[in-house]
């Protein structure tokens, strides 16, 4: 039966997480259930990169553990929102190294080192800005103290902005995403839980689904340069070359569909990656030719990055 999609994000996206790369194995159809944290963020990467592996926010493959870290991989936070801060303006440059210094010993442990860490940053979308959003100072009041008891946690709320991407090697980047950081106090300051981090992208609004896909179907019944649609485009093309120099008027469904609705999903989860399931939104097209057009979020809007069959049974 059909379904009509939410207008939620479902994320696990885009993609953009601070760190993600996919493997042929992650191309499964049994999709389980979307983990969530406490505060209702869901916990996923933001991107789906074929030809790796998967490493989903709140966790990360396991590395042997190394020596406890040198002074000269640690530095200094003395808050919790000062930690992300500098943490992020060091991604943003582009210094892995700096941003290595000043991850929790547990990631510290996990990645081994700062070039490992950079090899998975490498594979993250690039990060061009973000805003703190927790109500919290950058740096502890006069006469406190910067070092608190070993082991306390606060989580640090941030809006990330990311460049908008719908492609094979990153899969789908929103161009904006709420973040939840867990910021943990050790001996020496305030630490990055990086491996913890949740993250919920902003994708297009859903209500512009039908006009945009409406668009990309005139641009190619008209046989004129497709307009909205993935240079990309996977699934049975052949449907979608078919509607040039068609008379037919154009008539789509306007109930828009999730992904569950496409008859063969591996093209899209071959291209496009594991987390389509979370970004994918279903037209169908019923003249004048019957197919199910798959769209992505590009920035504000919807490109088709798929054509599919109508089940017959349908």
């Amino acid at each position: 039966m059909r379904r009509k999609a939410s207008s939620a994000a479902v994320f696990g996206a885009a993609v953009i997480g601070l760190g993600a790369c996919g493997s042929g194995s992650r191309f499964s159809v049994d999709r389980p259930a979307k983990a969530t944290n406490e505060s209702g963020i869901s916990q996923h990467p933001l991107t789906a990169t074929p030809g790796g592996v998967v490493i989903p926010a709140g966790g990360v493959p396991h590395v042997a553990m190394q020596a406890a870290p040198s002074a000269s991989t640690r530095s200094t936070a003395a808050s919790p929102t000062a930690a992300v801060d500098q943490f992020l303006k060091a991604v943003q440059a582009d210094q892995p190294e700096v941003a290595y210094r000043l991850l929790t010993t547990a990631d510290q442990h996990t990645f081994a080192t700062a070039a490992a860490f950079a090899g998975v940053l490498a594979n993250e979308p690039s990060l061009t800005g973000f805003r703190v959003r927790t109500n919290a100072p950058l740096s502890a009041p006069s006469g406190q103290s910067s070092a608190p008891p070993s082991g306390v946690k606060h989580s640090v709320a941030v809006e990330l902005e990311f460049t908008p991407a719908v492609d094979s090697i990153v899969g789908v980047v929103a161009p904006t995403a709420s973040a939840i950081f867990d910021i943990v106090s050790e001996p020496d300051g305030w630490r990055v839980a990086w491996t913890k981090r949740r993250i919920e992208p902003a994708y297009a609004a859903e209500s512009r689904v039908i006009d945009d896909i409406t668009t990309w179907a005139k641009s190619r019944q008209s046989c004129s340069g497709a307009l909205n649609e993935s240079p990309e485009l996977t699934g049975v093309v052949g449907l979608a070359s078919a509607l040039c120099n068609t008379k037919t008027p154009l008539k789509l469904d306007p109930v828009v569909s999730g992904f569950d609705d496409v008859d063969d999903p591996q093209p899209v989860l071959d291209t496009f990656g594991g987390q389509a399931p979370n970004w994918a939104r279903v037209v169908t097209v019923e003249a004048p030719i019957k197919m199910r057009v798959v769209a992505a979020p590009l920035g504000d809007h919807w490109i088709a990055v798929a054509v599919d069959r109508v089940s017959p049974s349908q």
